[in-house]
């Protein structure tokens, strides 16, 4: 039954275009309870009998303690795990790959602020012609606010139009299916029509919408690092070894949960009935029908943009200039020091140079970033 069970699975997930690679967990809480106090006391008779058949189908399980064997065929272990390779490969890779690139980036920019206070704390100048480096800053936020944004808005607007395209296609083809059920039926019977194709095409929409979003993003924070990258360097006058600032990490893109929403229409509610009523010829009011289902199929494209896909192209633009931000200031303290940014530099500095050579240390620091990284 279990390989029965897993291959219908399995052929659900393909008939849905969903990646088979998914973990299915056989088993039972009740069991893993049963392993943990050692007693089969909470356990029906039913359960404990296939607690045994299921042990019995398990020959590598053979000699092992009664517990364990329970704890082993309850799918708890077999569930952590597959909860904690998703959260490695997912959240958690992401959530590291973050820590690690500001860990990095902070690593620089001390490198950088330590480097440019060697000389008594001086204010650092130069020249962008006829601009410093501040402005320079500033006029890079205003430049990247403005490409994220026409590449946000490009996304969205291709996003959409392949929701609509596939939307138009589906009310077409819903609509003559109800006329044809109305003409033959009238008011009896249901009508069904399945929306599968629907939902395809509108993930196929969104997952190219995601692999967009990636590597135009990725491409368009890179630009970004490069040029903070150089403003260092000219500031530095190159006097830091293997200085380089990380881009940005990408904003998580979510699974489109949004088109598992239920299309409904109720031809025996009254007011389809007093609808229908009031006209004859059901060919005649098509459009009028096409109207009420596209509505409904709309409400799907309309949730799917506002509730995720806003969301996430506002975390691409808030990313980005955060990033810069955070940069602008850091070259500001180099390039403007206060009295106080000043003192604070030069006692790190005393400190540093009083046990390692700080070329040193902050060399093993982005050398253990770039292991944790490979």
């Amino acid at each position: 039954q279990i390989d029965e069970i897993r291959s219908g699975i399995q052929a659900t997930l393909a008939k849905f275009h969903i990646a088979s690679d998914v973990a299915i967990v056989f088993g039972s809480a009740k069991w893993g309870e049963a392993a943990l106090t050692g007693s089969r006391e909470g356990l029906t008779v039913d359960s404990a009998r296939t607690l045994d058949a299921y042990a019995a189908a398990r020959p590598e399980l053979a000699g092992r303690d009664e517990w364990e064997t329970a704890w082993n065929l309850s799918g708890v272990p077999a569930l952590m795990t597959a909860i904690g390779e998703r959260v490695s490969e997912g959240a958690g890779r992401r959530l590291l790959e973050r820590v690690r690139r500001n860990a990095r980036n902070l690593t620089n920019e001390a490198r950088a602020t330590l480097v440019a206070r060697r000389a008594d704390g001086g204010a650092v100048s130069v020249d962008f012609a006829g601009h410093s480096a501040s402005a320079v800053m500033t006029q890079l936020g205003a430049k990247y606010e403005a490409d994220v944004a026409t590449l946000c808005q490009q996304l969205r607007d291709d996003l959409m139009q392949r929701m609509e395209t596939s939307e138009s296609g589906f009310v077409k083809r819903a609509t003559d299916s109800l006329i044809d059920h109305l003409e033959r039926h009238g008011e009896s019977g249901t009508w069904q029509y399945d929306p599968t194709g629907l939902r395809v095409l509108q993930r196929a929409a969104y997952l190219s919408f995601a692999r967009a979003l990636s590597a135009r993003l990725t491409k368009l924070y890179e630009d970004a690092a490069r040029h903070v990258e150089a403003v260092y360097a000219a500031i530095l006058s190159g006097g830091v070894a293997d200085f380089r600032i990380e881009p940005p990490h990408l904003p998580r893109v979510p699974a489109p949960v949004g088109l598992g929403k239920t299309i409904a229409l109720d031809l025996q509610s009254t007011w389809w009935r007093r609808w229908w009523q009031k006209r004859r010829g059901y060919e005649a009011f098509a459009k009028d029908y096409a109207h009420l289902i596209r509505a409904e199929a709309h409400s799907i494209t309309r949730d799917l943009e506002e509730n995720q896909v806003a969301a996430v192209l506002e975390n691409a633009r808030s990313i980005l200039r955060e990033f810069l931000k955070e940069h602008q200031e850091t070259i500001r303290r180099i390039t403007q020091p206060d009295a106080g940014n000043a003192e604070d530099a030069r006692k790190a500095l005393e400190v540093l140079q009083s046990g390692n050579d700080t070329t040193t240390a902050f060399g093993e620091i982005l050398r253990g970033l770039d292991e944790m990284a490979a």
